[in-house]
């Protein structure tokens, strides 16, 4: 009876779609105490459920106090373990028997088995554990009765968790990771390309992008009003309100050139300014009506504006007045140079001109009474 109830559970385990048993190749075996027949026999894939153990070779048996260890190749999430022990007689085999568990990176911890008797032991571990080791450990027997000394084990057989859906992992598929594609590892999570989706980062995939970035490997930055955090996978900011000197939906695009400050509402009044304060630093000049000033460009004040046109004018008159009065100079240096004679001639014509004019003003007539003429007359 108790062989058939063990075929019957074994066939419902193999029939199930969940646990899934780690095959024998993933397993390594270690033990501790004088071994009567080799401890390798519990891994060999061989269930003596029937027939005699001492003919089948396919059981373990080490002198108390002993311990038989199964090694897997990685850390899986384990959900059942199985000690089988010889069936064809009633020993006490598995009396004073205790099952420790264990990853790479901790020592072994207790479990104890949820259903025991003679030749049978199972633990259903809910929710299933990480385990890299499994350790069976017989102490001396506690029946005083009995003569037999030896700790017989036919088979362990583990059960591991089933493969969760995509993006999930952990005990009972209970966490999620946000690989770019494929699965991530069941225990671990680690995306198997190593890739995550936008908006998250780790080994998981499974922690959003630090505060003030977002997108593809968090490497896009949002600059959201007071420092708030943007939405990590498309950077929009709470209320769409982005920090002085940014704007787009996920405010990572700084103001238009000449534009800056809160909405990107603020004319700078240069070609380039920074987009935050407005300075106008990487600008060579102010528009018109402006002036740099402290690298800001500030309005030109109306008496600055008056004064200027006033100075410019002057300077722009003098300038003509000196220009003119040096042209009329060198014209007359010039023709003084090119008509020397003709100059001389026009001085003599204008001295001849003068003494016939006195010489016309004196009497025409030699009579010397021609002035008694005419006072007679």
């Amino acid at each position: 009876m108790l062989a058939l109830f063990i075929v019957g559970y074994l066939l419902g385990v193999s029939k199930a779609a969940d646990p899934i048993q780690i095959l024998n190749s993933h397993i390594a075996v270690t033990s501790y105490g004088y071994q009567y027949w080799t401890a390798d026999k519990v891994n060999d894939g061989i269930v003596n459920i029937q027939g005699i153990a001492d003919n089948c070779g396919c059981c373990a048996a080490l002198l108390r106090p002993a311990w038989v260890q199964v090694t897997l190749d990685k850390t899986y999430l384990v959900e059942k373990i199985l000690v089988l022990g010889r069936t064809d007689q009633d020993f006490t085999q598995f009396d004073n028997i205790t099952l420790l568990l264990g990853r790479q990176d901790q020592s072994l911890q207790a479990a104890a088995f949820t259903w025991q008797n003679r030749s049978f032991a199972m633990t259903t571990l809910a929710p299933p554990r990480e385990a890299y080791v499994v350790r069976v450990s017989g102490g001396r027997s506690t029946d005083s009765m009995t003569t037999s000394t030896y700790m017989t084990i036919c088979e362990i057989i583990l059960y591991r968790q089933a493969d969760c859906l995509p993006g999930k992992y952990s005990a009972n598929c209970s966490r999620d990771c946000h690989c770019l594609s494929g699965l991530c590892e069941s225990v671990t999570g680690t995306c198997l390309t190593s890739l995550c989706k936008h908006g998250w980062r780790g080994l998981a995939c499974n922690e959003t992008c630090n505060s003030g970035t977002f997108g593809d490997n968090c490497s896009s930055i949002c600059h959201c009003y007071e420092n708030v955090t943007c939405h990590h996978i498309n950077g929009t900011c709470p209320n769409n309100q982005c920090a002085a000197g940014w704007t787009r939906d996920n405010c990572s695009v700084a103001c238009t050139p000449g534009f800056y400050g809160q909405n990107c509402s603020k004319d700078c009044h240069c070609d380039t300014c920074q987009n935050v304060n407005g300075s106008c630093v990487g600008s060579l000049r102010c528009h018109d009506g402006f002036r740099m000033e402290n690298s800001f460009c500030t309005p030109v004040s109306p008496e600055c504006h008056t004064d200027k046109y006033y100075i410019t004018l002057v300077a722009v008159s003098s300038v003509f007045g000196v220009v003119v009065a040096a042209v009329i100079v060198l014209s007359v240096l010039i023709i003084r140079r090119k008509h020397p004679q003709f100059v001389g001639e026009t001085r003599a014509n204008r001295e001849s001109s003068s003494h016939e004019t006195y010489d016309d003003l004196s009497p025409n007539s030699t009579n010397p009474n021609f002035y008694d003429d005419l006072q007679m007359s």
